[in-house]
């Protein structure tokens, strides 16, 4: 096997893939938020972060950076606003932010 053929296959293994249920992955509750961590470095993408959040009416996500990694959030239900690059933007149901 060539250095480049083993190269690709441990690319390969290091990204199965998987299904998880809707309730499956890393529980945390964060300041009254329920928080499921879907994907991230230790399951399988060292560039994509995503989960879960039900944020309560009147609160919100951290200003937050993550240094190495994509993260993305798409708006299941209600509305509110999001700060990306000090820019305010309203969101609603429906909407995704790319980060």
């Amino acid at each position: 096997m060539s250095p480049l053929q083993k190269t690709a296959k441990a690319q390969h293994a290091e990204t199965q893939g998987y299904v998880l249920a809707p309730g499956d992955g890393e529980r945390l509750v964060f300041r009254g938020s329920d928080i499921v961590i879907k994907v991230d470095p230790r399951r399988g993408s060292k560039n994509v972060a995503m989960g879960t959040q039900r944020v309560p009416v009147g609160d919100g996500i951290p200003r937050h950076r993550h240094a190495h990694m994509d993260e993305f959030f798409c708006v299941l239900e209600g509305s509110g606003m999001f700060i990306l690059n000090d820019v305010k933007h309203p969101i609603e149901k429906g909407a995704t932010i790319f980060i």
